[in-house]
């Protein structure tokens, strides 16, 4: 599933042998869609899905990962954090796939697919072809469109032409994310950052399964066109925690430090009297800021991940502010500086609510405090700098 934006994108990786498969499966084979929750480790967020295949008769039990990389693929690192690496499915033992879910006492779910002999073996067949050719074993990763959940649902989808119910909420995929790290205020801010306005469109009921548990949750009311279900009731292979239990942050998350930043900003606009040092303290916040908007503008422009890009963070975050910042200290280009943060902070502000993008909550004591801070230098302070 999806898993590493930049850092989010890991599923996991597994060191295998990429031979052709050529088996031949018996008519006693079985083939079940495991649903695993998610885990602690970031790259484990949000769950995962993959293919099982049990063939008693050959003393087959497998498991098809389609959340697969490579490590040794040239220039890894570079590709990985471009969004050009390429993932693949991988076959290899059901224990070994559920090793880690175990030892974490993640819930694993399995269903059996309700297959007619002949479906079942054409499914098999395009499992084996998916792995056997190599056009068809790697494919492009994509945050919302093309993970190993979606890979699955595309396969169903084209080969049983499932009936399906519509969407249970109106959500776009960064509401549909913001309710499995909403615990992680940190982690909800980067990833708010981060996404642009791909993250704010709204979702349908195929395009809501990127994610492991609403592929499991609106699969189960698939329906074949006979009428019968695609698939049959849940068993869990591990049962454990479906979600995650983390402490409370307390006051550890974006919004209380950013509220104190501001009131710490308040302060020392009306007691502090050294303009010096007011330039030296606004300076650290403008490069800061401006390291944040030149952060989005790579993710935007030197990226090929979808959900990063036209991301309008870049209009707050401006990257001009990392060089105004050092303009700011050497007392230039202040009304120029200043004016500009007023005007598009001012603007955000007051279109918070109807604003394409949906801006993380926890900015507001920052966009407060970006206006505060222009407003001492373009009006409140006439004293000589």
């Amino acid at each position: 599933m999806l898993k590493n934006l930049v850092f989010l994108l890991m599923l996991g990786v597994i060191s295998l042998s990429t031979q052709s498969q050529n088996v031949t499966f018996s008519p006693q084979t079985k083939v079940s869609i495991l649903t695993c929750a998610p885990g602690e480790a970031l790259y484990a967020s949000f769950g995962h899905t993959s293919i099982r295949v049990v063939d008693p008769v050959k003393g087959i039990d497998w498991v098809y990962n389609y959340g697969i990389f490579n490590f040794n693929t040239p220039n890894f690192y570079v590709k990985f954090a471009r969004g050009m690496l390429k993932y693949m499915v991988l076959y290899y033992p059901t224990d070994k796939f559920l090793y880690e879910y175990r030892k974490g006492k993640r819930e694993v779910i399995e269903q059996q697919l309700n297959l007619s002999p002949a479906e079942k073996t054409r499914f098999l067949e395009i499992l084996k072809d998916n792995y056997n050719d190599e056009n068809k074993r790697y494919y492009m990763y994509d945050f919302f469109y093309n993970n190993c959940a979606t890979q699955i649902r595309d396969i169903l989808k084209r080969e049983f032409n499932p009936t399906y119910p519509t969407p249970k909420k109106d959500s776009t995929f960064r509401d549909m994310l913001d309710v499995y790290i909403a615990d992680q205020p940190w982690l909800d801010l980067g990833i708010d950052l981060i996404l642009g306005l791909p993250a704010d469109k709204k979702t349908d009921v195929l395009s809501q399964m990127f994610l492991p548990y609403y592929l499991y949750y609106n699969m189960s009311e698939w329906k074949k066109p006979n009428g019968e279900p695609l698939l049959g009731k849940p068993t869990y292979l591990v049962k454990g925690i479906h979600t995650i239990d983390r402490p409370d942050p307390g006051f550890n998350q974006p919004l209380y430090i950013f509220w104190a930043l501001f009131g710490i900003a308040l302060a020392s606009t009306f007691f502090i009297k050294s303009n010096r040092l007011k330039r030296v303290l606004d300076g650290f916040f403008l490069l800061i800021t401006g390291f944040i908007g030149i952060f989005v503008l790579l993710m935007w422009f030197a990226t090929d991940h979808d959900a990063t890009q036209r991301n309008l963070n870049a209009l707050w975050a401006n990257p001009l502010y990392f060089y105004l910042a050092f303009a700011v200290w050497r007392n230039r280009r202040i009304k120029f500086t200043f004016g500009m943060m007023l005007i598009m902070t001012s603007l955000l502000l007051a279109s918070w609510s109807f604003f394409p993008q949906q801006f993380h909550y926890s900015l507001i004591p920052i966009f407060l405090l970006m206006i505060v801070r222009s407003i001492d230098h373009l009006f409140l302070n006439k004293k000589p700098r």
